[in-house]
C-alpha cells in the first residue's frame, strides 16, 4: 500500500480553499497540515525541513527573485508549490526540480497532480 513520503503544509489566508485542498489531499492518504501563514510558530523546524510547502505567492511580500531566500530564512528546505494569481515568475527564474508554480486558476487538481508526480504515485483519475 502507498504511504506518503512527505507531509504537506498548506499555507493560505483563504480558509475555504485551504480546507478544500487539505480535504482532497487527505482523502488521497496524504498527511496534511494547514496554516494561515507559512511563518506560524507552531510549524516545527523538522516539519519545515522535510515537507512539501504549498503557499500563496501573495504571502511572500518581496520581489520574486528574493522569494526562495525568504522561505529558506524561515526554515523551508523542502519542495515548494507556489500558487500564483497572475502567472508571474514566482521564485526567481521559475520552476525547477523542487519548485512548481501553479496558477490559482489551475485548481486543486493541478496541485494534487504535482504532489503525486513528486512522490512518484500515478494519478488514479
Amino acid at each position: 500500500m502507498y504511504r506518503p513520503a512527505l507531509p504537506i503544509v498548506v499555507a493560505s489566508e483563504d480558509y475555504v480553499w485551504r480546507s478544500a485542498l487539505a480535504a482532497m489531499l487527505g482523502m488521497d492518504g496524504e498527511t496534511v497540515v494547514t496554516a494561515r501563514d507559512y511563518r506560524r510558530a507552531s510549524l516545527s523546524d523538522g516539519l519545515r525541513a522535510h515537507s512539501v510547502l504549498v503557499v500563496d505567492a501573495d504571502q511572500l511580500r518581496c520581489a520574486p527573485e528574493a522569494r526562495r531566500e525568504l522561505l529558506q530564512e524561515h526554515g523551508w528546505q523542502g519542495r515548494i508549490i507556489l500558487i500564483s494569481a497572475n502567472h508571474e515568475p514566482a521564485l526567481g527564474d521559475a520552476q525547477s526540480e523542487d519548485v512548481a508554480i501553479i496558477p490559482r486558476s489551475g485548481g486543486t487538481q493541478a496541485i494534487r497532480h504535482q504532489i503525486r508526480e513528486w512522490l512518484s504515485v500515478p494519478d488514479q483519475d
